[in-house]
């Protein structure tokens, strides 16, 4: 969770607020006190609009995906709808949040009537009681209203007037919006997918239950369907960036690499991530288009300790054949992961360094004498990753002295064989909020 903190803020302390104080805040479900399950749904409706609302360039706002990953960190049941204090307070230090959004409805004689509170976790402290009522169908207004009251609570300055804030933002129909809902709220796929897709009849411009169900299927790996749903988020929609980034992927693994490259484009601009960086560099690199290596070297610069970015930087490098510029990314690569693909392309750039040196006669050991990986032991990993491979071993060994010998021909064949088709994807997401 903090990483997720951590690169959001980073994108607001870059820009004009470098030195502002950035607040952290969560909205927690509402409880429900009219003791009428039919209106659950509404609990978690609270989450979904008060979120946003509330988010600004200095109070970053965590939503219903940060909280069930708190949740699940600390084995809260996803359903959890009361919380005691003590919860309440692991929850928001999980997420290093300072502001918890706290409330309860009730409704009489068709009334809904709502109530909350801002908990300061710096004081502690609860803010004074909001309340807001209105007939069922006025929901939104109900919801706006109450954002309204906490930003004049949280900035005294605040300007806007009530009626702007409340007619400012487009609603979905409040019965697509129920549908979406109990989508989220259902534990059944099948139950999932059928809210989805009636919240998207209803509302064809509600982007939300689009946005589910895109994600859906490409967990199920389909991801031509998952293209269509993810393709219909506009730059508008809070889950624009999630969207492309996905939709990026998702193009990737079906080889459309001028889309992947676009979409992946569009997330970078506003997101300097490191996921980001690399996805857009092997989008590049399976294009066949240049530029792919100083994206890769943006996110080794970032964390150096990744073994997908350091392979993927040594991958790029061997491909254009700067096999010395590959050699140590490689090698670092297979220090933090014995992967038998970065072993291959390692071995190659050795042999090509080697060649070119006019040294084919020197005895090499795959990955330096100073590494754990050292020359006694590199015949028995060879031969481990022939035997992958399915291929004869072959290899000729020193086994007296431990060296290998120069490597033989079929071995360095079977190596240009297993290269991997490109670099690995790092699947990776960390959740932009505060936008």
């Amino acid at each position: 969770m903090n990483c997720v903190r951590a690169a959001v803020l980073a994108v607001f302390l870059a820009g004009s607020l470098v030195g502002a104080q950035v607040d952290v805040g969560i909205v927690l479900p509402f409880e429900n006190n009219t003791r009428n399950p039919d209106l659950d749904w509404i609990s978690e409706s609270f989450v979904e609009v008060l979120s946003p609302q509330l988010a600004s360039s200095r109070f970053l706002m965590f939503d219903r995906r940060e909280r069930s990953a708190a949740f699940d960190s600390l084995g809260i049941p996803a359903d959890a709808a009361i919380l005691s204090n003590a919860t309440i307070y692991k929850v928001a230090e999980t997420l290093d949040a300072n502001r918890v959004i706290l409330g309860s409805y009730d409704s009489d004689a068709g009334i809904l009537t709502v109530v909350a509170r801002v908990l300061d976790m710096e004081a502690p402290s609860f803010s004074p009681e909001f309340t807001e009522s209105g007939p069922l169908e006025s929901l939104f207004a109900i919801q706006a209203g109450l954002a309204w009251q906490i930003q004049r609570w949280l900035r005294p300055a605040f300007s806007v007037s009530r009626e702007q804030f409340i007619h400012r933002a487009p609603v979905p129909r409040l019965d697509a919006f129920e549908s979406y809902l109990r989508g989220l709220d259902s534990a059944e796929r099948a139950e999932q997918v059928r809210f989805f897709h009636a919240a998207t009849r209803l509302d064809p411009r509600f982007a939300a239950p689009a946005f589910e169900l895109g994600m859906i299927s490409f967990r199920d790996r389909d991801y031509p369907t998952s293209m269509l749903w993810l393709a219909k988020i506009r730059r508008e929609d809070p889950d624009y960036l999630e969207a492309n980034f996905f939709l990026g992927l998702a193009y990737l693994y079906r080889e459309q690499y001028e889309r992947s490259t676009a979409a992946f484009r569009v997330v970078e601009q506003r997101l300097p991530l490191n996921e980001v960086y690399n996805n857009l560099g092997i989008s590049l690199q399976r294009e066949g288009r240049p530029g792919g290596v100083p994206y890769f070297e943006k996110a080794v610069q970032s964390d150096p300790h990744d073994p997908d970015y350091r392979f993927n930087l040594g991958y790029a490098y061997w491909k254009r054949g700067s096999f010395q510029e590959a050699i140590p990314h490689l090698q670092a690569s297979l220090e933090l992961d014995r992967s038998p693909e970065a072993l291959a392309v390692y071995i190659e750039c050795l042999e090509e360094t080697e060649q070119a040196e006019g040294r084919s006669d020197e005895r090499i050991s795959p990955m330096g004498g100073g590494s754990r990986f050292g020359p006694a032991r590199k015949p028995r990993a060879v031969q481990g990753f022939i035997r992958r491979l399915q291929l004869p071993a072959t290899l000729d060994a020193d086994a007296d002295s431990g060296r290998a010998q120069a490597l033989p021909a079929l071995f360095l064949r079977a190596c240009r064989a297993a290269l991997p088709a490109g670099p690995g994807i790092h699947p990776g997401w960390r959740r932009p909020r505060g936008h």
